[in-house]
């Protein structure tokens, strides 16, 4: 594997990485003031950005 192409991997895999944390910061302060529906579409977002990484 090229160098360019382990930078470009690592750096999917960095803000993957970002967007889950902030997805389940911003679904967690959903859900304390009682949006259950946006929170549930952020925590499938979630599962999705995780599922891509593997």
């Amino acid at each position: 594997m090229s160098e360019q192409a382990r930078m470009s991997e690592q750096a999917m895999v960095s803000v993957t990485a970002l967007a889950i944390i902030v997805n389940l910061t911003g679904m967690t302060m959903m859900l304390h003031q009682g949006y259950t529906a946006p929170a549930a579409l952020m925590g499938l977002t979630v599962v999705l950005l995780a599922l891509s990484l593997m």
